[in-house]
């Protein structure tokens, strides 16, 4: 193997502060080596190292180490690249490719294994009696991929019910590979990652890890590692963790997976999807993290790894460590920052912040400019911009803007550019520019900005409305949200619903931007009422360290020009079920509907946005949003069933009339659109008690029927 070093081109001060920054971590925490590499466009490939490979031996940037987990990124971006084959599909059931066996549901999709929603066992973590003693047994065996999988325990749960992490889902990953091209994992490793991509990447015990140059594994203050007696650890981890890199090869390796050749784009939509409860796609974990959206990964098999890539900024960082049981996921992040605030000036460097107009719900297509926030970031003033624009995805032109005055280093503006904007009437809109100057940029990434909007026309949709987030995108075609870039925005779920299938969430649990707000809109409604309300039913619990979560709710009639509060849900509000450490998913019970009047906004077109704060609590689910009107109440006379206290802040008494003997009365009540939140029976007259519950403030009905009849009802507000 070649020595792998920094790029020629990279500034020679920055690549010596990034690595007395990676000397730094290594001394302060005690490791014994480190292997570092980083990906910054505009500069190139970093790649730096710290400590020892073995007792007066340095860790040399050639020297391979075991990556554990983030071989599931290349396990999973395998397996596209055998769909775009066409030998195999990622909703295929595991039965199209592998023998039964009694423990693995033959009904679960190569999908749910890359995304970790199988429920299996996990034959690493799990780690059963039948596991340990087959390994103690002969620490040298070269174990098998079906040799580990006659380890598994039963599954934990039935395939696509939540998200449990599992070895054995890329165990299977591999084995359906080596079935669906009829070759060994081996060969398709090679040729389809590491020789195409120019990868020194190695799978033992197909490949001798130990043939190249390698740094130690350490256990403490002795080396853990040789090439005696090493075959059980190298190949029991098997597609699960046992690939072996550089980090320079990993850097490398991301910059293929996030690009835009290797994968098709097909290919690349599935790598970047992933469910807003888990914030797992395929072999890859979503995080928010000091102000950046990653996708990463961190590998613990013996030796410890951390990958990440930033796709605003096109950064990508690895950090691998040779200590077992010694985590890098904090010297990696600690890295990051450190590259991202050093980051050199250069002569040219412009940043687009953000595009002001067109943005959101937008009352008419007038001849409002679009408008963008921009920055000089670099050394020299900017006088004639290149702006490139474009809808949906599709680059449209190029037009030249000369500004009235220089833009000088270190300061900004919000921009006015004439560009045609592609109308819509309810339909969303992507729009996309790229600004720099007319002599090119020294940082490109981060000359992207991104709005997603629509506009309003007419009086907005007419009432009833009803959302039950059952449709196919992340998002309804017709909400919009204003950070439409954020891997943790607002997502579909298919793990939790109050009703069907679906909800809306939004995951706080792996998003480390505290206090960040995330606000989405529905479509423009004509409230055409002044009984109309909105109802919506949430799920939310906080974790037993971070409760600061909130959820609150706007309602504007001049199209986001003013908001008026409508709600705050908060502390004891903001919780329906009770505190949970691990990423919330709620059961059936543990949903609450909240309600609240519209009568204000009778006879105006609104706009109704949530806004969530994050707290860094717990994930959050939103189902069922209605603006519609409140049943009509048929009051009966206070003789024949008399409702007291009303209102009520505890529960209410109920006096029934006087029916024939035998007869049952059934008392529903029913919230303000008609759904029935409690049910009681009763044969003959009487008195019956009604408790409130968890039931929110607001107003009810309560019918009285009679043999399937309603015979009457009653207005019932809690307070």
């Amino acid at each position: 193997m070649l020595a792998q070093t920094t790029s020629p081109a990279f500034d020679s001060s920055y690549a010596q502060q990034l690595n007395q920054r990676l000397q730094s971590l290594g001394s302060s925490s005690g490791i014994k080596g480190l292997s570092a590499a980083a990906f910054i466009p505009g500069q190139g490939h970093w790649v730096g190292t710290y400590g020892q490979a073995a007792p007066s031996q340095p860790l040399q940037p050639n020297m391979r180490l075991g990556i554990a987990s983030n071989t599931k990124a290349i396990v999973a971006a395998l397996l596209l690249k055998l769909q775009e084959e066409k030998l195999l599909d990622l909703d295929d059931p595991v039965s199209q490719y592998l023998p039964p066996h009694p423990h693995v549901n033959g009904q679960i999709t190569l999908r749910q294994l890359l995304t970790h929603t199988s429920g299996l066992f996990d034959f690493l973590n799990d780690w059963s009696g039948a596991t340990s003693a087959v390994y103690n047994n002969n620490p040298d065996s070269t174990w098998a991929m079906n040799d580990l999988l006659a380890t598994i325990g039963p599954p934990h749960f039935q395939p696509g019910r939540r998200y449990s992490y599992s070895n054995t889902n890329y165990l299977l990953a591999g084995m359906v590979a080596e079935a669906a091209a009829d070759t060994t994992i081996g060969y398709l490793l090679h040729s389809r990652i590491f020789e195409p991509l120019g990868l020194g990447m190695a799978y033992p015990v197909a490949d001798d890890i130990f043939a190249a140059p390698f740094a130690n594994l350490w256990n403490g203050s002795s080396v853990a590692l040789s090439p005696d007696e090493s075959n059980a650890f190298l190949s029991f981890s098997a597609t699960a963790g046992a690939i072996w890199s550089t980090a320079h090869d990993m850097v490398r390796w991301y910059d293929a997976l996030f690009g835009h050749e290797w994968l098709h784009p097909q290919s690349q939509q599935e790598l970047r999807n992933y469910d807003g409860y888990s914030a797992y796609t395929l072999g890859l974990r979503v995080q928010n993290y000091d102000g950046a959206s990653i996708f990463y990964h961190a590998g613990a098999w013996g030796y410890r790894s951390y990958m990440l890539h930033e796709p605003a900024s096109g950064i990508s960082v690895c950090v691998l460590g040779n200590v077992q049981g010694h985590s890098v996921t904090n010297i990696a992040q600690s890295l990051f920052k450190e590259i991202r605030s050093k980051k050199p000036k250069k002569p040219f460097d412009l940043t687009a912040q953000d595009i002001v107009y067109p943005a959101g719900n937008i009352c008419a297509t007038d001849q409002t400019p679009v408008q963008v926030q921009i920055r000089n970031n670099g050394l020299l003033a900017l006088d004639t911009l290149q702006v490139v624009y474009g809808f949906d995805g599709i680059w449209e032109d190029t037009i030249m803007v000369v500004l009235p005055t220089p833009l000088l280093p270190g300061s900004g503006l919000t921009l006015p550019l004439n560009l045609p904007i592609l109308a819509s009437d309810y339909d969303k809109h992507r729009l996309q520019l790229s600004i720099q100057s007319q002599h090119g940029d020294g940082y490109e990434k981060d000359n992207l900005a991104y709005a997603d909007y629509q506009f309003v026309e007419g009086e907005g949709l007419p009432l009833p409305y009803h959302e039950g987030f059952e449709m196919t995108g992340l998002v309804p075609s017709n909400w919009v949200s204003e950070h439409p870039e954020d891997l943790m925005d607002w997502r579909r779920s298919d793990f939790a619903a109050a009703e069907g299938h679906s909800s809306l969430a939004r995951n706080n649990y792996w998003d480390g931007n505290e206090v960040e707000v995330y606000p989405i809109e529905l479509p423009a409604l004509r409230i055409d009422h002044p009984a109309a309300a909105l109802s919506f039913d949430f799920a939310h619990t906080p974790t037993a360290t971070y409760t600061g979560d909130v959820l609150r709710g706007y309602v504007s009639t001049d199209c986001g020009e003013t908001y008026w509060p409508l709600f705050v849900l908060a502390d004891d509000a903001f919780q329906t079920a009770p505190v949970v450490e691990d990423v919330f998913l709620p059961a059936e019970n543990e949903w609450v509907n909240k309600t609240y009047s519209l009568e204000n906004y009778a006879g105006k077109t609104v706009n109704i946005r949530f806004e969530m704060v994050n707290g860094y609590g717990n994930n959050l689910y939103l189902d069922n949003v209605r603006v519609q009107y409140a049943l009509p109440v048929k009051e009966i006379s206070p003789l024949t069933m008399e409702v007291y206290p009303n209102p009520a802040t505890d529960y209410v008494e109920v006096n029934l009339p006087v029916n024939p003997a035998g007869s049952v009365s059934e008392l529903v009540l029913l919230d303000a659109f008609g759904k029935a939140v409690f049910k009681l029976a009763k044969a003959g007259s009487g008195s019956l008690r009604i408790p409130r519950g968890g039931l929110p403030a607001g107003i009810y009905i309560l019918q009285l029927r009679e043999k399937g009849q309603v015979k009457g009802a009653a207005k019932v507000v809690f307070i």
